[in-house]
């Protein structure tokens, strides 16, 4: 959702700090904040439904570091005034994490 309202504001600075926060998740789970969003405000407040799963965290934690990573070098390309790509890699992010949110790619059958 940030990802998505930075394109359509046009703010590649939201974009850099949303990669930023998914990279320092990855490295330390102190500090990954969309996680600590879920668990102490939207979970408890029953915004979302939990849908638990008897999974392993690392393939989740390999995909939030390789989304920072995509996401952060396109805000970097933004900053440097390549406006195409740079979203280009954003919006590959948010397709991304539209498939391991919302389980978009299971539906249709996509393997990202």
């Amino acid at each position: 959702v940030l990802t998505l309202g930075a394109f359509i504001s046009n703010l590649p600075l939201l974009a850099g700090v949303v990669a930023i926060t998914l990279v320092a998740g990855s490295l330390n789970p102190e500090l990954a904040l969309f996680k600590q969003s879920y668990a102490h405000v939207a979970k408890p407040l029953r915004l979302l439904k939990p849908d638990p799963v008897e999974d392993s965290s690392a393939p989740h934690e390999f995909a939030r570091l390789l989304g920072g990573i995509v996401l952060g070098t396109g805000s970097l390309l933004l900053l440097a005034g390549s406006d195409f790509w740079g979203w280009l890699l954003a919006w590959v992010e948010c397709v991304g994490l539209s498939k391991a949110t919302f389980g978009v790619g299971d539906r249709f059958g996509w393997c990202v």
